[in-house]
């Protein structure tokens, strides 16, 4: 496995959800905008769309499997944890594009920002690998993507930390 801090982004899948949010309309403006911050910075891109539930997911293996180093989430904290299910244990990075309403994920990482300003924090980020629990088949990055039927990580019997030590890689 690479080290952490050394995984540069070379070749990023960016991958969105159309219906995601309230505030990026339409989001195919706000992403093709900040493709072009990663494309300028001489960065290979592909941009994919979500067909509805679970899109972001098999899109997130499709882009681990196709060599991708980079996978940015662009959307709610839905699609963050849908990517976040393919990327857990390997090489690739995930970053966060905040396209959401609410954004927790986002938020804790410090990019609440419009997104061309957040795709310029990520270009310039170095891959910070963060420890992962489970809940039933989820994985989990932070409190705020636990559904709101969950009970307190601290005090959940079903909470445990991945198997053999997985980690996800956030661009911070």
């Amino acid at each position: 496995m690479k080290p952490e801090g050394d995984l540069p982004m070379r070749r990023v899948a960016l991958i969105y959800n159309p219906a995601s949010g309230q505030f990026w309309r339409p989001p195919r403006t706000a992403i093709e905008r900040a493709a072009g911050v990663l494309r300028n910075a001489g960065i290979e891109v592909e941009t994919l769309e979500t067909q509805g539930a679970g899109g972001a997911e098999e899109l997130a293996k499709d882009a681990v499997r196709q060599g991708f180093d980079t996978v940015i989430a662009c959307g709610g904290d839905g699609t963050v944890h849908e990517v976040l299910q393919q990327v857990v244990g390997t090489d690739v990075a995930l970053g966060v594009l905040p396209l959401g309403t609410a954004n927790a994920l986002a938020a804790n990482l410090g990019l609440l920002l419009p997104p061309v300003k957040a795709m310029r924090k990520l270009l310039a980020a170095r891959p910070v690998r963060v420890p992962v629990g489970r809940i039933s088949k989820h994985r989990l990055a932070t409190s705020p993507l636990l559904p709101e039927w969950a009970p307190t990580p601290s005090f959940s019997p079903g909470l445990t930390p991945a198997s053999s030590g997985a980690w996800a890689t956030f661009s911070t």
